[in-house]
């Protein structure tokens, strides 16, 4: 990147963010794409919840073009308690939420055994070439890519290995679920049957 950055976001105290260059959406340089609010949201609210607890869903809507400015995250629970509970976040840019979040956290108990045949992941494909279509913007450099099917520049099922390069939130350390949750919303940008200079699509993933 022409401007490398040391995580998605710089803590600022008092619940507050700054946005870096590897938060930069493929559709407007000024706007964040929607991963690494995501995951930014989630963490906070892991904070927040009882020890103990783990997240079981995230349900998220975003409310327009989220800015790439500093942010404000609130949070609020809306049904506490030690075995599970629902909490809300929101993402305040501008004196106005841009995002919000809800999760439902479970507690967690024993490991129960393992059944069944072993499943083997496969092997790590080797780096290739960056796609043009995932350089020159902010998140799309952030983030590792490798294909294991299809190819970047072809329409149709794609597969593809990623992680991000960067922590979330500056001096800490990426989780697998902020991993997660930072490329969760990258399936529809990858894997498209219509051209996407064409056709527009929400993203399920």
């Amino acid at each position: 990147m022409s401007e490398s950055p040391e995580a998605f976001y710089l803590p600022l105290g008092d619940g507050r963010y700054e946005p870096t260059r590897a938060t930069e959406s493929p559709w407007d340089p000024a706007a964040q794409h929607g991963g690494p609010p995501t995951a930014l949201l989630a963490h906070v609210i892991d904070q927040t919840v009882e020890p103990g607890l783990r997240l079981g869903r995230i349900s998220v809507d975003f409310l327009g073009p989220i800015p790439r400015r500093q942010v404000r995250i609130e949070v609020s629970p809306i049904r506490p308690g030690r075995s599970i509970c629902l909490t809300e976040a929101r993402m305040i840019a501008d004196d106005r939420p841009a995002v919000i979040a809800r999760t439902w956290h479970i507690a967690t108990g024993p490991t129960p055994p393992a059944t069944g045949e072993q499943l083997t992941p496969p092997p790590l494909p080797a780096p290739g070439p960056k796609p043009p279509r995932l350089t020159g913007w902010g998140y799309g450099e952030a983030v590792e890519w490798r294909y294991t099917h299809g190819a970047p520049d072809a329409l149709g099922r794609t597969a593809v290995w990623a992680r991000p390069r960067v922590p979330l939130i500056a001096g800490e350390k990426l989780t697998g679920q902020a991993a997660a949750l930072i490329v969760a919303d990258s399936a529809n940008g990858l894997s498209a049957v219509l051209p996407m200079a064409e056709w527009l699509s929400i993203p399920r993933p």
